[in-house]
């Protein structure tokens, strides 16, 4: 019959068993339990998004959007005169100093 040796020797087991510092506790609060819970469920709602989402193919079309009710009128606060039509008024801007 083959003999057992145990894995550590019986000094160092008893040792180890009687420690001078004492037992080691480990305590955490209750606050850790929820914060790793609301982290776990930010993760889960993330995933959950990602696998069940959807998103709009986009698509061009060719044309003009316009809205049911007409295009939108749009007045001046203050009356006034057209110079030319189309034309940049930059150049005009020292007409007015005259």
């Amino acid at each position: 019959m083959q003999q057992v040796f145990p894995l550590y020797r019986p000094e160092a087991a008893q040792a180890k068993q009687s420690s001078h510092l004492g037992q080691a506790l480990i305590h955490q609060p209750g606050r850790y339990a929820f914060i790793g819970l609301s982290a776990l469920l930010l993760i889960l709602l993330a995933l959950a998004f990602l696998l069940l989402g959807f998103h709009t193919r986009k698509a061009t079309a060719p044309g003009l959007l316009v809205p049911n009710q007409g295009v939108l009128r749009i007045l001046a606060p203050a009356q006034g005169q057209v110079l030319k039509s189309g034309k940049s008024m930059s150049g005009f801007s020292n007409l007015s100093s005259q």
